[in-house]
């Protein structure tokens, strides 16, 4: 005998661009340390039917890349809380999605330290990918100048735009 439990289908899920604000606040408690929401601002922000988090890599209007961004619940005894892991994110682009001068522009970025933010890598087919170094845990979603208003991150000096949604149950 075989049981399937499942509480909702795929056609049930569903996926909202984040607003402005949106994208402010969670930049704003990332930044704050583990971007963990108490059980009132989990209500203020509605965030209890949230799954997870979907970033979008777009040129020209064209997606590229796609990551999943996992959230985590506690519950306990009187306390619950809603986590956001992330500040930044690890994503391959393949270079035959991007032209020349793209691809240059990632691999003349360099970190505050002077290293190469990227580098390209071959799979088991010999398909070129570009990713970042290792060393930096990955892209950073989130920029702001003043640490008062985040908005989200781009590449290559603008040409490749993030997207970030929400997947809701």
């Amino acid at each position: 005998m075989v049981l399937f439990f499942s509480a909702f289908s795929y056609g049930q899920l569903k996926q909202t661009k984040l607003t402005d604000e949106e994208v402010n606040v969670l930049a704003t408690k990332t930044s704050q340390g583990f971007g963990e929401f108490n059980y009132n601002e989990i209500k203020k922000y509605k965030l209890e039917n949230i799954l997870a988090y979907i970033v979008e890599f777009q040129y020209e209007g064209k997606t590229i890349a796609t990551t999943l961004v996992d959230v985590s619940y506690t519950i306990g005894a009187g306390y619950s809380s809603f986590s956001l892991p992330f500040r930044r994110v690890n994503i391959c682009f393949r270079t035959a999605d991007l032209p020349n001068e793209v691809q240059f522009a990632l691999l003349k970025e360099t970190t505050s330290f002077g290293e190469n933010s990227w580098k390209i890598e071959k799979n088991e087919a010999q398909q070129e990918f570009l990713c970042p170094n290792t060393a930096l845990g990955g892209i950073g979603l989130f920029y702001t100048e003043d640490s008062k208003k985040y908005t989200l991150n781009s590449l290559a000096g603008g040409k490749i735009k993030m997207v970030l949604y929400k997947l809701e149950k």
